[in-house]
């Protein structure tokens, strides 16, 4: 008679006897202390089967097919380095030096901590962005028409007659250039 979830071989009560009864016993008690519920060793255990209540590992394995993550929002940074988690609605990730580094802000891109560009992007599209095919950076407001940019000052290579350091986009080759020391042409 096999059983249904582990096809052990177990003796008929009343119908095995001798000694096929204790070799049929034995097999049956082997493979159920050698059992791990995978395929072919006992019943799949099903999600509502699992308290998970301490910290699982993975043993250097990679989590994969996920279909999302949802993480607890927490009130305080996590403790343990190398870390990705939630704390006050925000997404951060701790990294090898204990430093909270906040990736999101009030569901917009954190970019305050980066010392480079900050502004109101929870309420613009308004985007820098580089192409190398024309070697330009790019600022354009939430209508994709350039920006205004406001500077101190600047310092810009000396341009040529036929590609000035002043141009235009319509008309690469017009504009301004050093002609020398103290002369601009």
């Amino acid at each position: 008679m096999a059983t249904t979830y582990m096809s052990l071989d177990l003796p008929t009560p009343s119908v095995t006897i001798g000694p096929d009864w204790s070799t049929q016993l034995n097999t049956a008690l082997t493979t159920v202390d050698s059992h791990d519920h995978s395929s072919g060793k006992g019943q799949k255990i099903p999600t509502t089967g699992l308290n998970i209540n301490a910290d699982l590992t993975l043993n250097d394995n990679g989590l994969t097919s996920v279909k999302g993550v949802t993480l607890k929002n927490n009130t305080s940074d996590h403790a343990t380095n190398i870390t990705a988690y939630a704390k006050n609605g925000d997404f951060y990730f701790k990294d090898s030096a204990g430093n909270a580094v906040r990736i999101t802000s009030g569901g917009a891109l954190d970019l305050s901590g980066t010392g480079g560009i900050t502004g109101d992007y929870t309420t613009t599209s308004a985007v820098a962005f580089y192409t190398d095919s024309v070697l330009s950076y790019f600022f354009q407001d939430s209508n994709t028409d350039p920006a205004i940019l406001s500077y101190g000052t600047a310092e810009v290579g000396d341009g040529t007659v036929s590609l000035p350091s002043y141009s235009f986009t319509s008309d690469k080759d017009t504009g301004m250039y050093s002609g020398g020391t103290n002369i601009l042409t």
